[in-house]
Parts: structure tokens; sequence; C-alpha cells
């Protein structure tokens, strides 16, 4: 972050202020009071007006029967004080219920448990106990909401938090129960899933599925997706083992999207206008680390797909050491659903506080630039290794805060471009396939960090997304299938389908393919506090902006997608510069954020004529540059930027001034 965005930002903080009617602020801290209470008087100076606070369930209800509000008015009179709004999290999910409540569902049978029979107490997500204390506690508390917070300080609920299912948790028999309930509604009866999975079993309640655990899931000294170890196979033909394992993914999936929803149909029922936002921790992996996605049975489409109470998406995507290449990819992918997105849990996974607030503002940007509206930073202060206060001087973190609400501000309305889409074949773990897997993420990563070096701009397609709807992909002029997974005959056929009505359909082999080349491998980094080891991204080098151009040459000729506007970097060639195009209206924006460190002077290039009146905003300071006609294209010349430019024009540039 230079020094003028500072200085920038510390004026944007006296004009922010409170949001207009109708327009809410989606930007501020993880804030853990009252249960740590570090710098709250200073938070205000970070320009934020947005506090995500905790509605922690063991402390409003330490014992049955008794609703203790303290930790809720303290927090709603601290907010009213600061001129702030809340975002409340409910910490009500069964991971979350107090002591009483797990008792309570260990005595009628009702908690999680191991394959081997084992328990850790928590409550199991069709718990009939756990869903009517539940019920009791959330009318509870929306009724405390709706005496004392008329005025709506808080806007936002985030109905439960830290949603994920380990596989210690699926090996009960209410669970096997429901599998074979979900099994019969997939495949009809018994001779549709025999069928399917190539088995012989005489009725649904025979069915089993292997269940895969991942017990070097924490080590950072290994590489590539960890190896799983099973239970519960039953032998049949590896493919129809492959399939059943992929239906048992998918299975603990759905029952994580469909617990969210529950709770967010309890919060509308009790206030239809309060917005409920969802709070999917360990979508981070879902485009990289597919090993934790599968153990966290968390799938963001499936989420997105499955909630219809849910009002916004809400998404946990840290960087890992500056990169941001799952925040991006998961962005990509949730942004068709239409509707408002937030990056939950920002700070870098990798290295904490330590990443330093130039490279969270670059992140910020980036989140932005994909189509976040909201952001929430992790945290003020009471998570070790990721305390912006007081780790960060108070200027730089306010200058991140308002150049990034800024961004939101000049960018709210308009609709972000995909050039095409990138089909994610994320996979689940297989019981027959060598190491446990019969693909991998690397091969994707490449393509993206192609797609990005290249200037454009993808929606990332699932192949679940495929199965659900084989259509989907009609919308998109071209679209690149990577290798790393094995697709389903649906998909396959939506793929072929796709292709044989005429459009751009690229599948390369796996053979010296230039996403494999980008990524070429999957090394874990050490990670800050106890978060997990995350993939590192490719060693920066010249191999590297080789390899980078190959595959954005290939993909250019192959999809004859030059686009309107391309992007030129001077003097730092190890640095990506991702570029995304806006619209509404007779309006438009070019995002311009570098991935990896402070780009060069840069030049855009439009083929054809450049948009009309011009203006930027150059890591905060506003820029007016000139467009220079050489032949076809026509040129824009902008200056280096640490942590971004956006570029508008038509109507919306009279916003800068």
């Amino acid at each position: 972050m230079t020094r003028h965005a500072v200085v920038l930002g510390a004026m944007l903080a006296l004009c922010i202020g409170l949001p207009a009617q109708g327009e809410i602020t989606r930007v501020g801290f993880i804030w853990h009071y009252p249960f740590v209470d570090v710098g709250t008087p200073r938070m205000p100076e970070a320009g934020a007006g947005l506090i995500i606070a905790r509605a922690h369930w063991p402390a409003l209800e330490p014992v049955e029967g008794r609703f203790d509000p303290a930790s809720l008015r303290g927090q709603l009179a601290i907010a009213r004080a600061q001129g702030a709004h809340i975002a409340l999290i409910l910490e009500c999910n069964p991971y979350c219920a107090p002591a009483w409540v797990r008792k309570a569902c260990a005595a009628a049978g009702e908690s999680v448990q191991a394959p081997d029979g084992s328990s850790d107490g928590v409550p199991a997500f069709d718990s009939p106990v756990y869903q009517r204390l539940v019920e009791a506690h959330l009318g509870r508390l929306m009724a405390f909401l709706a005496a004392e917070d008329a005025q709506r300080t808080i806007t936002h609920a985030f109905p439960g938090i830290e949603w994920w299912l380990p596989p210690s948790w699926r090996g009960g028999p209410r669970e096997l129960a429901r599998f074979q309930g979900w099994l019969g509604a997939r495949y009809g009866s018994v001779e549709g899933l025999n069928r399917a999975w190539g088995a012989s079993f005489r009725s649904l309640g025979e069915a089993r599925a292997p269940e895969a655990d991942f017990p070097a899931l924490w080590d950072a000294a290994r590489t590539g997706l960890a190896e799983p170890s099973w239970t519960g196979r039953i032998g049949m033909p590896p493919a129809g083992e492959e399939r059943a394992a992929a239906d048992w993914r998918l299975f603990w999936c759905e029952t994580v999207a469909r617990a969210i929803d529950r709770l967010a149909e309890i919060v509308k029922g009790r206030d239809a206008l309060r917005r409920t936002v969802s709070y999917m921790t360990h979508v981070w992996g879902y485009a990289a680390e597919w090993d934790y996605s599968q153990w966290a049975g968390m799938a963001p489409d499936v989420v997105a797909r499955l909630t219809p109470h849910i009002d916004e998406i809400g998404l946990q995507l840290p960087m890992a050491g500056g990169d941001t290449v799952r925040a991006d990819a998961v962005i990509d992918l949730v942004r068709k659903y239409k509707k408002t997105v937030w990056a939950l849990d920002m700070m870098d996974f990798r290295l904490g506080t330590l990443c330093g607030p130039e490279s969270l503002s670059r992140g910020s940007l980036a989140a932005v630039q994909q189509g976040a509206v909201g952001l929430a930073y992790c945290c003020w202060n009471g998570a070790k290794d990721f305390n912006i206060h007081p780790d960060w001087p108070l200027e730089q973190t306010r200058a991140l805060v308002t150049q990034s609400r800024r961004w939101i501000d000049l960018l709210r309305g308009m609709e972000r471009v995909a050039d095409g889409a990138l089909i994610l074949p994320h996979v689940a773990a297989s019981p027959s396939a060598p190491g446990g897997w019969s693909g991998g993420p690397a091969a994707f990563m490449g393509w993206y960090r192609i797609i990005q070096a290249a200037g454009l701009s993808v929606d990332v397609v699932t192949a679940d997304e495929l199965a659900a709807d084989p259509r989907l992909l009609k919308r998109y002029p071209w679209v690149l299938m990577p290798p790393g997974g094995a697709l389903t005959a649906t998909v396959r056929g939506a793929l072929d389908a796709y292709a044989s009505g005429g459009g751009k359909l690229l599948r390369p082999a796996s053979a010296g393919d230039p996403g494999m080349a980008v990524q070429a491998s999957l090394h874990r980094m050490r990670s800050a506090s106890d978060t997990p080891p995350m993939v590192s991204g490719p060693v920066p080098g010249p191999a590297l902006t080789v390899a980078l151009a190959r595959g954005g040459a290939r993909l250019r000729d192959w999809a004859a997608a030059q686009g309107r506007v391309r992007v030129r970097i001077a003097g730092r060639p190890d640095v990506v510069v991702a570029l995304t195009r806006h619209v509404r209206g007779k309006s438009a924006a070019v995002c311009l954020v570098p991935r990896g460190g402070p780009s060069g002077p840069v030049a855009l290039e439009w083929i054809g004529r450049a948009p009309g009146a011009l203006r930027a905003l150059v890591d905060g300071v506003v820029v007016v540059p000139k467009a220079v006609r050489r032949g076809a294209i026509e040129r824009v010349a902008l200056p280096a930027f640490g942590d971004g430019c956006l570029l508008l024009s038509g109507p919306g540039a009279g916003a800068l001034k």
C-alpha cells in the first residue's frame, strides 16, 4: 500500500460515515467482544462501519431455561455508540451447542458417531432434540432483537458458523439410514442403485458406501492430496466403488447445505427483513485442497443451490502467502447465483498478520474485483497470529478498509462480464485409484492462473452443477475442461451437447497440458496459528512467465478470446495483473489488481476504440488517463500501482473527481 494511499484513506474515513439509506456497509472486522475486549474503543478509527459480532449459544443460555442477553446488549451499545452496524453470527449449529444441549441429545441417542461407534458428543444434524432446542433458542434470540433492536443496528445474521462434518461424525446408524433414503430418492429403487454402482443389493437397507478419512490432512510436509484410509468397503467393482464414494460425499455436502438452510428458515420465519448470510467454512479448499473440502463436507455450489432461505452468500476465503487463487475461483463459482457475495475471514492463513497490510489490501481488491461486496477481516483481536489490532498501525488498516469500501461503492450495481467458463472437475477420493484419488486440482489451478494472466475472466462451473443442470453451459461462448477429474456420463453428455451445439470446447490432454506446466506441484506451506497447511503457488521466475505466456497464447488462439481489452505490464514479467470488466447501462469499468506484488507501468489495449471519457482510481488516487490510437488498437497508459487500478468510463466516470 503506497504512502499516498494511506493518507487518502485517512481523509476518506472522515467522510464515509454511515451508508446512504437503502445501502448497507458490508466491510468490517470479526469482533470477539465480550469474550475478548482489546482495543474496542479504537475500532472507529479503522473506518469500517460494520462489526461482525458473535451470538454464542453457550453464553446466551449457559443452562436450560435461562436466557442471558448481556453479551448482546453490550455489543449493541458499543455498535450504536460507534455509529456502526452489526452482522451477527448465530453460533447455534450442532458444533456450537452448549453442554446441556449436548447432554440432552446424548441421552436421546442422537449424537454423531464415528464408524467405530465412538462419539465426541456433538448433536446429530437431524437430531429431533437438537432441532427442538435450537428452534426455541432462536425464538428467544429473535424475540430479544425484536424488542431491543427495532432500529436494526443488526442488519445481517449468519445462521451458524464453523460448518464442517468430518468422517468421525458420519458413522452412526441414523446417518446410514438417512443415506439409504437419499439413495432411494436419487436412483428410484434398489435396482436403479445396483445399475449405477454395479452392486447386487437385495434392498436399499443393505447399501453401504466406502468412507474416507485423511490421517495426514494436517501434515505440512506432504506433497499432493492426503491419501485416504477407508472403512466400509464392500467388494464392488472399482467403478462402482468410485461412484458410491462420490455419492457418499455428495450426500454429506447436501446434509450441510440443508442444515444451514433450516437455521436460516427459522430466522426468516421470525424476522423476514433481516438479511441472512451463509458462513461457509473450508470452502477455500474447493479449488485447490480437495481433501480438506471432502473432510469438511462443504461444497459452495451445493450450498448456493440448496439454501433458498439464505439471502447472501458468505464464504471463508483466506489468502495463502499472498496467493488469492482460491478466493478468486470460488467467487467465480458462486457469482452465477446472483446473490450478494461476502469474503469472510479475510486474512492470510499462511502468514497471519505477517503478510502486511499491503498484501491484504491487494487481496481485498481482488475479492471485490471478482464480485465480493462484503469483506470480513479476521480479526480485530482474539485469534493468535491474526490480530489486526494492535499488529498493524491504524492508519494502514484504515487505508485498506476505506479503499476497499470505495471500490465496492464505485462498482455497485455493475455486472461482472465472464468471457467464458472453466470447469472445476472436483472429484471425491477413490478407493480404487492409486494414492486414493482419480484426479487432482493442479490442472484447474494452472489454467485458472493462465486465464488471469491472459487478461480474461470466467465463471467457474462444477461437475455437480452440470449434473444438476446439463444446459448450464449454453450461456458461454467458450468452455475449457482441464484434465484432472473423472466425469460421470451426465457431465460428459453435457459437454458433448455443448460442443455439438456450436460451443467452443477446449479439452487439453494431460500430456503436455499448459495448466500442469504452470501449477506443476501440490507442495504445502506451513501456516499461521492452527490453520491448515495449504497448497503453495508456483514459484515466480522465468519458467513460470514462459508457461503462462504459452498457455495464454494457446487459449487466445483457440477461443478467439482476444476480448475488448487486454493488459500489458512493463518491467514486471513476474507479476500477473488480473483484469475484469464490469458493465451497467452505458457505464463500464475495468478492474486491474496485481497478483503477487506491485505492478510495473500498465498499458491497456482496446481492440477497436476505447470508451469515452476515462477516469482511473490508482492506489486511491484519481488519474485522468489518455487514449492513443495505433492502427486498430487504442492504448491507455497507466502508472505502476501496488494495490489496484479501477478504470471507469461513461456516466459512471463522473463518480471519480
